[in-house]
């Protein structure tokens, strides 16, 4: 798989990762009334882990090309986010919603600077 269609399923899944995020708490009292289990904690962490595994392979093998390792530190400073807003925060109150608004948005930043930085050439005007 190429980097950048990497980079851009990365990109969908974190944005996803973070709609599931904040719409979770706002339709959970909806679901079991239209007859929709709950998904438990468990559903939860493997959606966060597949995400940052995809997103991480993505950015190492992008960053490995290009030899600029900024992309991989904005992705662990939102990954470091998403994963204190699961493990820290105790209600998914409007801490928990910045937390993982601003992870998400890292990690889709970093994925955007991974793929134009994979675009560029050294001799490139626009990458100077």
């Amino acid at each position: 798989m190429s980097t950048g269609r990497a980079d851009s399923i990365g990109m969908c899944v974190a944005g996803a990762c973070a709609v599931h995020c904040i719409a979770t708490p706002l339709i959970v009292g909806i679901l079991p009334v239209v007859g929709l289990p709950l998904l438990g904690p468990r559903a939860e962490w493997l959606f966060l882990s597949c995400s940052l595994v995809l997103s991480s392979s993505a950015i190492f093998s992008g960053c490995i090309r290009h030899h600029r390792w900024l992309p991989v530190a904005i992705f662990v400073g939102g990954a470091a986010m998403l994963l204190a807003s699961h493990t820290l925060v105790e209600d998914e109150g409007m801490a928990g919603r910045v937390a993982i608004v601003t992870g998400a948005a890292s990690i889709i930043c970093a994925h955007l600077l991974n793929v134009r930085l994979c675009q560029c050439t050294p001799h490139a005007p626009q990458c100077r």
